[in-house]
């Protein structure tokens, strides 16, 4: 049954009350519902946004995508902009969904690293692993290229942060040129693979994986006037024959 709630922002004693909580969840190995709970609303805590948004609570999310469809029915273009800076309201959401990213590992809760639940939106590395802000506004950046194969990026479980994404976006340079992008839809998408990648896509010892792909950029980059999507399939010809086996019979 869905239990809508409407938005709220941590303020600066609501950021370190979360900080204070992850801390007595991995210290005493327990999840503290009732506590989380009670700071979304207390008023010491929190403030009300003047966009009345609200969510549902017993939302739940399988995959990434899942979030991702979920959070794009919520926010418009508008509002993701509006608030791409608002600390106090991202975190607000990691904790109101905090129970779907934690993880246990025989009987012991993993609580992931602090930047995964309080926002940092002016440290790349950081903002990019939350598990709200980080996922949603990736998205976002991504839709500049062929949806067709979007889910390699963002197929594994809310609670992860996978090595293929966090290689593509280990450097923010490479993460904001859509022609690299779709190129590593085209490489390294497995629709049948449960995890949506190619076996070996990620190994950094092997030729052609995604970790050398983010170095051609910077090759391709002296030569080529490269960005847009629609460069894809010229610079696609010009892979050198390391990726061969990634491309196998793939024409674009």
């Amino acid at each position: 049954m869905s239990e809508m709630i409407r938005i709220r922002a941590f303020n600066s004693a609501g950021i370190a009350a979360v900080r204070q909580l992850l801390i007595d969840i991995r210290t005493d190995n327990a999840i503290y519902a009732d506590r989380a709970k009670a700071i979304l609303n207390n008023p010491n805590y929190t403030s009300q946004l003047k966009d009345d948004i609200q969510i549902d609570l017993e939302r739940s999310f399988e995959t990434k995508m899942d979030l991702i469809k979920y959070f794009d029915s919520v926010f418009d273009e508008d509002k993701l902009h509006k608030y791409k800076k608002n600390v106090g309201l991202w975190t607000w959401l990691a904790i109101a969904y905090y129970k779907q990213f934690l993880k246990t590992k025989k009987d012991v809760l993993e609580v992931a690293a602090d930047c995964c639940w309080v926002y940092d939106p002016d440290e790349y590395r950081f903002a990019r692993r939350h598990f709200v802000a980080g996922t949603v506004y990736l998205h976002n950046d991504f839709k500049c290229i062929n949806q067709d194969g979007i889910e390699v990026f963002f197929a594994g479980a809310p609670n992860t942060f996978g090595g293929f994404i966090d290689a593509i976006t280990y450097r923010e340079e490479f993460a904001r040129i859509p022609a690299m992008l779709q190129i590593a839809v085209w490489l390294y998408h497995d629709p049948s693979s449960t995890k949506k990648v190619k076996s070996g896509a990620t190994n950094q010892k092997k030729p052609g994986t995604v970790r050398e792909l983010t170095r051609m950029a910077d090759q391709f980059a002296m030569t080529y006037d490269i960005f847009s999507a629609d460069d894809a399939s010229k610079l696609w010809k010009l892979l050198p024959a390391q990726f061969d086996r990634f491309k196998g019979d793939s024409q674009h």
